[in-house]
């Protein structure tokens, strides 16, 4: 038995394994997720003994019936299936987690074009303190770094992770007696008779749990998040979160397009050897300044992607050949000299060129639920409302222009910039990579109630005992992929309670 809990041999427990309505009351925290967010605050927990739940709806593995639970539909402008951007298991979306780690920039948590809605309540200084232990949870090696380039223009070094958090994280949940896993685990909602009483769990055939703790942190992700929240609202009477018009709005991504394509002297490039990507692939990563930024640009990173080896004629795809020789002739219209430098075989290196950027936040991207649609157990599936501001082509452009004028200006290459982005009607192209799988938004941190559902300490407005975690409480993005940062927060959450929440009663 388990002494902590009085029901169980072992603290991975499935629940489709245990006799229906179990209520189990026991417990100090309990975390709904068990992704980087909600396994990092448990780790953290952990030491000071207090009994911890964490739910996982899914399965220890993957399953086609617990993936089924994440379908829904997207209008507005071309996304992913929703089914297919996240993964319901242990661990969460870090199962297919490609490892890019940045922290986000100073100015990421600053007013940007004028708008409170970019304005965190916390800074980064805030973040700063619980960066080494976030890349110890992610296997993290280097620092990364950011090298001026010009008054307007850095050069970054980024990280690769090759952390899955149920591989690393199995032990831990087997080996710490206070802390509980529970696999198969379904919230369906908070209980809400004037205040919360508990979860409403279901195991994977529909039998029912009451969970019941003194803290609940939600950690479900992006989407999740949202959509708990509302459904707990509707059933509620919207007496569960009164400043409802905040929640499932000003849903983000970080969109990714290719705009362009160089020549480069790869030589001329200061790289650091950790920019080196696991796929033997060398990136150079290109960002504006934040005095460049000021109040009226959106953050981006502009990607060059180099191969490590020369590639051998016969591996270019002909498409690659066509844009080489098109933009070859016209390279040579305008800059003879540099296109004989090319034919020379002093420039050796062409690169296409991804830009990463800051979508801002907008009210009529939300998360909605579905009443024509639901799961299996009868919940609302999901309606994802997603466009892009054409306005962020004035950011890429600005920046895509100021590079071309610093490689000019250095003779380390020529910049082209692909038509579409000229064109200010011209909509974005519905092709290639689209977005980063990145999840933002829709539960906001704010210092206005009005403009949010969280405020800094991540506790919901209405409850002081209920919180939520990960990337769906930025208010605003940056460029830089989101997990680190969701470590960093879900780790000062967890010195928040140590610190300060225990002392509370409720």
């Amino acid at each position: 038995m388990n002494p902590d809990t009085g029901f169980f041999k072992m603290t991975i427990i499935n629940l489709d394994d245990q006799e229906s309505n179990l209520n189990l009351t026991n417990y100090d925290v309990i975390i709904i997720g068990s992704g980087p967010a909600g396994i990092s605050a448990a780790v953290e927990l952990s030491n000071s003994k207090k009994r911890i739940a964490v739910l996982e709806a899914g399965g220890e593995k993957y399953s086609e019936f617990s993936q089924d639970f994440y379908e829904g539909t997207v209008e507005g402008d071309k996304y992913f299936p929703l089914r297919i951007s996240r993964l319901r298991m242990f661990g969460g979306s870090s199962n297919h987690w490609g490892g890019w780690s940045r922290e986000l920039d100073e100015i990421d948590f600053q007013k940007k074009k004028n708008s409170d809605l970019f304005e965190w309540p916390i800074n980064k200084k805030d973040l700063d303190p619980f960066l080494e232990k976030a890349k110890d949870i992610l296997d993290l090696k280097f620092i990364t770094e950011k090298k001026k380039l010009n008054k307007n223009l850095n050069q970054l070094t980024w990280d690769w992770s090759s952390t899955r958090f149920a591989n690393k994280y199995r032990k831990f949940f087997l080996e710490k007696k206070h802390v509980d896993l529970y696999l198969n685990a379904n919230m369906q909602n908070f209980i809400f008779d004037e205040k919360v009483t508990g979860l409403n769990v279901k195991n994977s055939e529909g039998s029912n749990y009451l969970f019941v703790s003194k803290i609940y942190a939600l950690a479900t992700g992006g989407i999740e998040n949202s959509r708990l929240l509302l459904y707990s609202n509707i059933l509620a009477k919207h007496q569960f979160i009164k400043n409802k018009d905040s929640l499932g709005r000003y849903w983000m991504e970080h969109p990714h397009i290719n705009v362009g394509g160089a020549f480069i002297d790869r030589q001329a490039f200061f790289r650091s050897s950790h920019n080196s990507h696991p796929t033997n692939q060398s990136y150079v990563f290109i960002s504006p300044t934040g005095s460049y930024m000021s109040n009226s640009k959106l953050n981006c990173c502009l990607r060059f992607r180099l191969n490590e080896k020369e590639k051998e004629p016969q591996s270019i795809s002909e498409s690659t050949k066509r844009w080489i020789k098109e933009s070859m002739e016209d390279l040579a219209c305008l800059d003879s000299d540099f296109t004989l430098k090319i034919a020379g075989r002093e420039f050796k290196c062409y690169s296409s060129i991804k830009a990463v950027f800051e979508q801002q936040p907008i009210y009529t991207n939300r998360i909605e639920l579905d009443p024509t649609s639901k799961d299996f157990f009868g919940v609302p599936k999901i309606k994802l409302y997603w466009k892009q501001s054409l306005d962020l082509k004035e950011t890429i452009i600005e920046v895509l222009k100021e590079t071309g004028n610093f490689f000019k200006e250095r003779d380390i290459g020529r910049l082209y910039i692909d038509n579409w982005l000229l064109e200010k009607s011209e909509p974005f192209p519905e092709h290639g990579e689209l977005a980063g799988y990145h999840h933002m938004g829709g539960t906001r941190m704010s210092k206005d109630r009005n403009l949010g559902v969280v405020d800094k300490n991540l506790s919901l407005f209405d409850h002081n005992n209920i919180f939520v975690l990960g990337s769906s409480v930025f208010p605003s993005g940056g460029h830089a992929n989101p997990t680190l940062t969701i470590v960093q927060l879900s780790l000062r959450w967890a010195k928040y309670i140590k610190d300060s929440f225990w002392k509370l009663s409720f």
